[in-house]
């Protein structure tokens, strides 16, 4: 039939770089999306973290670009056995971050709070999971390469470590910031885990897109 793929179309459909572009876009973009989504839906307070849109109308949105960027981490079966374990153990982490929401501290929320304490815990462990899984992947992954790298490879590499060590600057960021007595009090307001977080997610994003082979990273 006309409108069936064929097996060559199917293949370009599912490629690697196609899941790659698709994540990286998820994942950079997400922050931008819920809080711009969020304006014409009666939120237009920045919440105190992405996990918190959650509670809030656009909760279904979040939920679902997280469902998509853990299919694409399971659909993408990368070029060894590390990478395979390690998008599967991404793919675990966003599932269950979509799953198991964090404490409500939503200023303009729709959905009550759980009131199964360990829940916010499992979402802080599947998060710190996940953020912990992307910067192995850029900082050790990504930037493997066979022989003598082109130019264009190790222009590649550069961007991978400076993401990584951005989602890594990142998670000791919010351990102080939980850990220590008296940054949340002096910063607190100024939402520092949402923009931590936005940071990583566009780390992240960033990443996956160069390692999709943007044409200008191209050899």
């Amino acid at each position: 039939m006309k409108n069936q793929l064929s097996k060559s179309q199917t293949a370009e459909v599912f490629s690697a770089e196609n899941m790659l572009f698709t994540t990286g876009i998820l994942g950079f973009f997400l922050p931008f999306i819920l809080f711009f989504v969020a304006q014409f839906s009666s939120c237009a307070t920045l919440q105190n973290s992405i996990s918190t849109y959650y509670y809030t109308n656009v909760s279904d949105l979040f939920v679902g670009i997280l469902s998509t960027i853990a299919i694409m981490f399971f659909c993408y079966n990368g070029y060894d056995l590390h990478d395979k374990i390690a998008t599967w153990i991404a793919s675990i982490s966003t599932l269950g971050i979509a799953i198991f929401p964090t404490s409500n501290d939503a200023t303009c929320g729709l959905c009550d709070q759980t009131n199964i304490a360990l829940i916010p815990s499992l979402h802080f462990a599947f998060a710190g999971i996940l953020f912990s899984t992307l910067a192995y992947m850029c900082l050790f992954l990504f930037t493997k390469s066979n022989g003598n790298p082109s130019p264009s490879k190790l222009r590649r590499n550069l961007i991978y470590k400076i993401c990584g060590g951005t989602i890594l600057v990142m998670i000791i960021f919010l351990i102080c910031y939980w850990k220590i007595d008296g940054i949340q009090f002096r910063i607190g307001s100024a939402k520092p885990i949402f923009f931590a977080e936005t940071m990583m997610l566009m780390a992240f994003g960033f990443a996956w897109l160069v390692k999709g082979e943007l044409k200008w990273f191209k050899d």
